[in-house]
């Protein structure tokens, strides 16, 4: 007997997870100067992740809820943006750390919350 993980649970635990880190981090680590690690997860991890995975699980919920069915090629389309926008991302954490590119707060701005909530309901579409 196989059980399997449902998606929208795996997603729930990931942004539950980020939530846990992000106010354990706003409660006794941010104002310590421990190391930029833990900063750098806070910053460039945590917030993402938990705007990301919260509107996928909300939009896979949407989508067994409203029975929406999209064709094989179309959801085959929505994985080139996502994959594009997590390597550019990335790179721009890269250049962020070693001092090249600087990418202010997340959480001050409001655009990167909504582009990280946009892809993660394109997201959701995807794992299906």
């Amino acid at each position: 007997m196989q059980r399997r993980v449902s998606h929208e649970g795996v997603f729930a635990l990931i942004a539950l997870l980020s939530l846990v880190y992000m106010r354990y981090y706003e409660k006794t680590l941010y104002y310590k100067p421990i190391n930029q690690f833990f900063d750098i997860v806070y910053q460039y991890i945590s917030i993402p992740f938990f705007y990301f995975f919260t509107a996928s699980f909300i939009t896979i919920l949407l989508i067994y809820l409203l029975k929406i069915n999209l064709s094989e090629r179309i959801l085959k389309m929505l994985n080139y943006p996502i994959i594009i926008a997590f390597i550019l991302y990335a790179i721009f954490i890269f250049l962020n750390i070693i001092g090249i590119l600087s990418i202010h707060f997340i959480f001050l701005k409001p655009m990167y919350l909504i582009l990280f909530a946009a892809l993660g309901i394109l997201f959701a579409f995807t794992k299906r």
